[in-house]
Order: C-alpha cells, then structure tokens, then sequence
C-alpha cells in the first residue's frame, strides 16, 4: 500500500471539518517513503479516528499535525524501514489519570467544563 496515499485520503476527507472549526490541518510525509507492508483498510480507519479525533477535542483556530516518517533502525534489535505516523494537536490532551483507559472499549475522557 501507498502510505502517502492514505494519508492524503484522510486528509481530504476531513480537511472540510478542520474547515469548519478553523483548525490548520497540517502533513507532513516523507516523500521517499515507498511502499507499506499492511491492511490499508484498516491503516485508514485508524488514522481517520484518530485525527477525526484531534479535529474534534481542538479547540477553534488551533491547529493538528499529520506526519509520517521512516523510523531508525534501534539498537535494541528495531525493524528497519519501520514507519510512525504521528497525530498531534494543540487541545486539552488527555489527564495522566485517564491514560491507562483510554484503550477500553467506549471509554471517554470527561473534561470539566470551563470555570
């Protein structure tokens, strides 16, 4: 699969949102990536979440960042040519406390209102 590829369908797709929120959606992909070994559908829909996500929990005028890069091979026996992908943003986050549910299913983060 073409990694650049689903990261600009992910973006196209959720640039109209970021649109509407005023949030600078920004990528960054390594243009010398190649080809990805792994399931595109599902490469997709993760990063869909995820900065669907990050678009969401932004607030207004914000921005998101998107990047892709070749991960260097680790001392400690890491793959060569692995990838990160990144999403990052500039909203709330996530309290330390929360951290350790937030991979159970239908947990969300409840973020006091304003004071």
């Amino acid at each position: 699969m073409d990694i650049t590829a689903v990261i600009g369908r992910v973006s196209s797709a959720l640039q109209p949102l970021a649109d509407k929120k005023n949030i600078q959606l920004n990528v960054n992909v390594c243009n010398e990536l190649g080809q990805l070994l792994g399931d595109e559908s599902r490469i997709l829909s993760a990063v869909t979440n995820l900065v669907n996500n990050a678009i969401k929990f932004t607030p207004e005028g914000e921005q998101v960042c998107v990047s892709v890069q070749q991960q260097a091979r680790r001392a400690s026996g890491g793959q060569a040519g692995e990838l990160v992908i990144r999403v990052s943003d500039t909203g709330l986050g996530i309290p330390k406390e929360a951290l350790p549910k937030i991979f159970e299913r239908f947990y969300r983060v409840h973020h006091p209102g304003p004071s």
